[in-house]
């Protein structure tokens, strides 16, 4: 059987026509520019939480400063929960208790109220107050590697 070919004004013609190769190229590349997108709106909301996160915490804080060595910590809790807006929290309240703070960053040595620090200032009386938020990723095998949960931690000195 004879093989056809096309004349060469035909091939030229052929090799000269640039329909669909946009369409081609989109499609190519659409995978890709999705995937992006998703990892990016992922970061979005990663950051999103972690920032609801340190504000609750930040909250109960500045809860705690004001209200001083009264402050309950089930009010504590609930005001990092409710500022926050996230649910399934896990906050840890530890103190009231007089300390000494040292170091970047810093960390209590239990001290006797009243009694002197290293640094020659008066222990205080403080409060910690921690949070954990389990987070998943959307897209766990094409998002940033983060770690499976966020935390946060204040030391509030009372007054």
């Amino acid at each position: 059987m004879p093989t056809r070919t096309l004349p060469k004004r035909h091939l030229s013609a052929w090799r000269r026509d640039r329909s669909g190769v946009a369409a081609l190229e989109f499609g190519l590349i659409l995978p890709v520019l999705v995937l992006l997108a998703a990892g990016l709106a992922d970061l979005g909301v990663y950051l999103r939480t972690r920032s609801a996160l340190a504000g609750g915490v930040a909250a109960a804080g500045q809860y705690a400063f004001l209200l001083g060595p009264t402050v309950s910590a089930s009010t504590l809790s609930g005001i990092v929960s409710a500022s926050s807006g996230l649910g399934g929290l896990t906050v840890q309240v530890s103190g009231p208790a007089c300390a000494c703070p040292s170091g970047t960053p810093p960390a209590l040595a239990a001290a006797t109220c009243g009694s002197l620090c290293a640094d020659g200032r008066a222990a205080g009386t403080y409060i910690t107050i921690s949070a954990r938020f389990p987070y998943t990723p959307a897209l766990p095998g094409f998002s940033l590697p983060v770690s499976d949960s966020l935390s946060e931690t204040t030391i509030v000195r009372l007054k």
